[in-house]
């Protein structure tokens, strides 16, 4: 049974074997580790020619090729003194947004290879941005480690006395970009954020069959996309990033700025592409979504029903529209390819012509969403999450973390409570430099329990044993203590506590019978 790279992704184009076997030439999804294991070449050298061509076929594009002066062989056989390395040209050059990794003249490289299928010495960029590795005077660049000492780490890997890479975190970041919850969903590098807004889809129906070769409807087509909309990400109730469809067909083909359109393109062979994202349009100050087209192959024939027909031909039967159509308006989102682990996520980068397993999301794909889109909705989290730092987030709800749940809050993501509290009830909150407002923990140990928007409210919460931590700050609160609970001042400056009762004499804290209460580094005023 033949699997179609279900997509090109913007500037990256993922391809298939015409013999049906899957060719991974430049997908995403992986390790630094594993790409570094399943690569057919690995080699250092010096860059010799950097040159760009306008390749005719299927999906018409420029190409970069360099050639590069091989001065060492880490993996890989047959390799000469030279090689060549074929990669994409950004569709905008002038936008520094849009591109892979960049090669100049002169350039030191350790490289991540993949063969061509039909060209001896040519080689594929392994991954388009995990495979490229430049160092400056025997250093990789942005990282403290030598190239020496990567080139073991790496033999080392090869021969199964490593089990991982260690770089400092700058250059981790490089070769790990947008990589979460252990690959179970990817963000692209360079970033791109979904619409605040709605992204609407306009549906030119040109060129779509039905399974029997006739030619689909614009009402049929837009039905199964508002069935794959709804069933699939506009479903995540803790996202806020969505879809929805233009309720008039259109003509216009992808490449129309400002416009998102879902047409039908000669991809080549049935046996090739099922369908790619493409010309995304993305706000340079934001890295915001503003527009993108998905293009399906008009060389298969599409199946736009529920029920996907039976009996099933796996090698000449009908793609699944709903089937890819989630996986495509993931893209949509700003999301990559998963991790070859997770073959059962509409973000998986493979799909037969009888699959339909990928209409629904998977919690990988639901967290990827989450991360691009959370919304601050309240309840028990049902899948392990990431909250993105770069944008804020103001709850709606309380939101608590049960048992066998992770939540995980980037450093630097700035968190408003707004009268509600985020809790582990079993579950683990890994905070890695959030901003909060108000900023009032429950810890026990170093082990954080949860953040409240009082004082009060966070020592009802504690257990005995756990401490309540303030920041510097002033709190109008009368506070009844609570045995077992210490309450700490957290970071330097202030902590002031003052409270007002009905005849303005009350005490600010009320501490009952024996109690075992460490109180250190706050200011009562009554």
């Amino acid at each position: 049974m033949t699997k179609h790279f279900l997509c090109a992704i913007g500037v990256i184009l993922m391809v298939l074997s015409l013999q049906g076997n899957p060719l991974a030439l430049t997908y995403e999804g992986l390790p630094l580790e594993e790409a570094l294991v399943t690569a057919d070449a690995i080699i250092v050298g010096t860059v010799a020619g950097v040159e760009s061509r306008w390749e005719d076929g299927p999906g018409n594009r420029a190409w970069i090729y360099v050639t590069v002066v091989v001065e060492e062989v880490i993996k890989g056989r047959n390799i000469g003194g030279t090689v060549q390395v074929k990669t994409f040209l950004p569709f905008r050059p002038e936008d520094p947004d849009y591109g892979l990794p960049r090669f100049s003249m002169d350039e030191k490289v350790l490289l991540l290879l993949s063969k061509h299928e039909n060209t001896p010495g040519l080689f594929w960029m392994r991954d388009c941005y995990e495979s490229k590795f430049t160092y400056i005077d025997g250093r990789i660049a942005g990282s403290s480690t030598t190239l020496q000492d990567f080139k073991q780490q790496i033999r080392e890997l090869l021969a199964g006395s490593r089990a991982s890479i260690a770089l400092n975190s700058a250059a981790a970041k490089v070769a790990h970009a947008g990589y979460h919850l252990n690959g179970q969903f990817r963000t692209f590098n360079p970033f791109r954020l979904p619409k605040t807004t709605p992204l609407t889809f306009k549906i030119n129906p040109a060129d779509a069959t039905d399974p029997d070769g006739n030619p689909l409807s614009f009402e049929s087509i837009k039905t199964a996309l508002q069935t794959a909309i709804s069933n699939s990400w506009n479903g995540v109730s803790a996202s806020s990033a969505r879809f929805q469809i233009d309720p008039d067909s259109t003509t216009l083909g992808p490449g129309t700025d400002d416009h998102s359109v879902i047409c039908w393109t000669d991809l080549g062979p049935p046996d090739v592409v099922g369908a790619r994202n493409w010309y995304y349009k993305i706000d340079s100050s934001t890295s915001e979504i503003i527009s993108v087209d998905i293009e399906f192959n008009s060389q298969l024939n599409w199946s736009v029903s529920d029920t996907y027909p039976s009996p099933c031909d796996p090698d000449n039967g009908p793609k699944d529209f709903q089937n890819v159509a989630a996986h495509e308006l993931g893209h949509s989102l700003g999301l990559a390819h998963c991790s070859d682990t997770y073959t059962q996520y509409t973000m998986y980068r493979l799909s037969g012509r009888c699959e339909t397993g990928q209409r629904s999301l998977e919690s990988g794909d639901k967290a990827g969403s989450v991360y691009l889109g959370a919304n601050g909705t309240g309840g028990g989290i049902q899948f392990d999450m990431v909250w993105l730092a770069r944008t804020s987030l103001t709850l709606t709800g309380n939101v608590t973390v049960p048992t066998g749940r992770t939540l995980e809050i980037e450093a630097g993501k700035t968190i408003n409570l707004n009268n509600y509290y985020i809790k582990a009830t079993g579950g683990t909150i890994t905070d890695q430099g959030a901003t909060w407002n108000p900023d009032i923990a429950v810890k026990q140990g170093s082990t954080l329990k949860g953040h409240y928007s009082t004082i009060q409210s966070a020592i009802n919460a504690a257990s005995s044993g756990q401490t309540v931590y303030v920041a510097p700050g002033t709190y109008n609160e009368q506070l009844s203590m609570k045995s077992g609970v210490d309450l700490k001042k957290n970071g330097s400056g202030t902590v002031k506590i003052w409270g007002s009762g009905p005849t303005g004499e009350e005490p600010v804290a009320y501490f009952y019978g024996d109690s075992d209460i460490l109180v250190e580094g706050i200011h009562f005023d009554g």
